[in-house]
């Protein structure tokens, strides 16, 4: 006996992703849930790497046993709210090129009149008044 194959991801992510992926109608790629966990582990591992630099930077080398000149030292402190600022840009212009390069899904679009058709013909037929 042959078993269908077990999906990439769990019905309980559905929600969590754009209607289009989670069901199948104009996606742009084929990454799936697996890829999509493996390229979180990578931001999240950056991101954790980058802010354990700078929390020693900040805190932990107060004798300055790297060297650095005050100048360098002021950018380090303020590299959180640079950083912030740089994703806030990155988000804005993200949402904007996403929202510019939007594709209409012409063919969902069209099964779904055609089952909106389907189930006005059937609760028709069962009397039900629009």
């Amino acid at each position: 006996l042959r078993t269908a194959p077990a999906p990439s991801f769990s019905h309980a992510s559905l929600i969590f992703l754009p209607p289009g992926v989670a069901f199948g109608a104009c996606v742009r790629g084929s990454q799936t849930a697996a890829a999509m966990g493996t390229r979180a582990v990578t931001v999240f591992g950056t991101l954790g790497v980058l802010l354990a630099a700078w929390a020693y930077l900040s805190f932990y080398d107060s004798d300055n046993l790297l060297g650095l000149s005050p100048e360098v030292r002021s950018v380090v402190e303020a590299l959180p709210s640079y950083s912030l600022i740089v994703f806030g840009c990155y988000a804005l212009v993200t949402i904007g090129s996403e929202l510019f390069s939007y594709r209409d899904c012409d063919d969902a679009a069209a099964e779904l009149r055609e089952e909106i058709k389907e189930i006005k013909a059937d609760l028709k037929s069962k009397n039900f008044k629009f």
